[in-house]
């Protein structure tokens, strides 16, 4: 049990002495001592225990933060698996229930969990009201037996995956032809090819990737083309302002041109102009990020890290350095043979990690670095009726990102996407 505070003495009333086994706290000068009888110890004792003998319950006040440090904590000590207390006192009435759960129990309740609180989601952070869109996926999530067997989306949710589809697909394909560059699938769009054959059925954008040098050439191309119109997105006193490359106002100025293209906070969203007052309003086909080099020193750990550092240094207000300052400008080739490393920008990283944790999303957006002998070169894949490119060994990219059980529905679910009172180490 992690915690000794209010979280930790309702847990232990809930289990009482013979369930628990020890106390994990960060407390130095709690560690040593008993709460209610039972031993508290320092994290650094997980090294020295059996995982698997073990279930292990986060039972911390619930802030958003506090939460994701300790899950970030037994991450590190390859514990993947744990529980939030309050999951557990939300989903079973007694300790035995709990303990005699089986694995094949909650798996709908909790499907039918993640949507609702999508849907809330929805209906409190976005003035276009998809709502509706959502509930008309609801049943045909919970009629699915497996990841893989899951039912697509219907309804509008399904008429706007296969209307962006078709938009990104014709964008992606101009690209290749006029500029020659490829952009790969990555993220959620890459999880839902290998697991779904194309859109997961709750999601309805599509995720590129870019080269940095590419994605630089994508947005003098948007800069210049014709049914284009790029803006750049900025913050002034917390609230984001959006202009167009002469400082005019989105919403002063608006755009008569079929595509908008919304740079900044180190990637792009693609939008398809509705003609709305608000450029989110639009319809978003697409995120395009781009990706760079990194030498072999960067590893998995040390770009967490990192992007952990500048969560920080973002929630306090401090200035920090440009993705360029860790990157590498080196041929493709060199890279590879060299053992270097790709991975999208740590400012980006950072900044979707800091929104995330502040709308209570449970897992940061990190380990997104990776081998270049991996990711190049890149192949094709099918997704929905369409043909895209992918990274090469995508199967242990995914791996990396979404635990070696990403093609399965995980059954300990317990865990709100989007809301901010509650959080979990989500795979999905």
């Amino acid at each position: 049990m992690w915690g000794t505070g209010r979280d930790g003495q309702e847990a232990y009333d809930f289990f009482g002495d013979n369930l628990i086994f020890c106390y994990i706290d960060s407390d130095r000068q709690k560690q040593g001592a008993k709460f209610n009888g039972i031993d508290i110890l320092s994290p650094d004792c997980l090294k020295d225990m059996d995982l698997n003998k073990y279930e292990f319950v986060v039972a911390i006040f619930r802030n958003v933060f506090m939460t994701y440090s300790v899950v970030n904590k037994l991450r590190k000590h390859g514990i993947d698996n744990c529980w939030i207390w309050q999951d557990i006192k939300k989903y079973y009435s007694t300790a035995d229930e709990f303990m005699q759960r089986q694995d094949n129990i909650g798996r709908q309740e909790c499907i039918s969990e993640i949507y609702k609180n999508q849907l809330d989601y929805v209906v409190r952070h976005t003035k276009v009201n998809r709502a509706g869109y959502y509930r008309e996926q609801i049943q045909n999530v919970l009629n699915g037996v497996s990841a893989n067997e899951l039912l697509p989306a219907t309804g509008n949710v399904r008429k706007h995956q296969l209307w962006k589809l078709d938009l990104a697909y014709q964008f992606v394909q101009r690209l290749n032809t006029e500029l020659g560059i490829s952009a790969p699938l990555t993220t959620g769009s890459l999880l839902g090819a290998a697991r779904h054959g194309g859109f997961i059925p709750w999601d309805d954008d599509i995720d590129f990737a870019l080269l940095s040098k590419d994605y630089k050439k994508f947005l003098d191309y948007a800069l210049e083309a014709t049914d284009i119109d790029l803006f750049f997105r900025n913050l002034e006193n917390d609230l984001e302002v959006v202009t167009d490359t002469d400082g005019n106002r989105y919403e002063d100025k608006g755009s008569h041109k079929q595509y908008l293209a919304l740079h900044g906070f180190g990637w792009c969203t693609l939008f398809y102009n509705l003609g709305a007052s608000n450029i989110h309003e639009n319809l978003p086909i697409a995120d395009i990020c781009p990706i760079y080099f990194y030498d072999k020193s960067w590893t998995v750990e040390r770009y967490n890290d990192e992007v952990l550092n500048r969560v920080y240094q973002l929630q306090n207000k401090i200035e920090f350095s440009d993705d360029i300052d860790c990157t590498i400008d080196t041929p493709l080739e060199d890279l590879i043979q060299t053992g270097g490393r790709v991975g999208y920008g740590l400012n980006m990283a950072a900044r979707i990690s800091y929104w995330g944790l502040f709308h209570g999303r449970s897992r940061p957006f990190d380990s997104k670095i990776w081998d270049a002998a991996d990711y190049f070169p890149i192949k094709d894949m099918r997704f929905e009726d369409k043909t895209f490119a992918v990274p090469n060994k995508y199967d242990k990219l995914l791996m990396q990102e979404y635990g070696e059980n990403y093609m399965d529905i995980p059954l300990q679910v317990g865990i709100l996407i989007h809301d901010k009172e509650r959080l979990f180490n989500e795979y999905y």
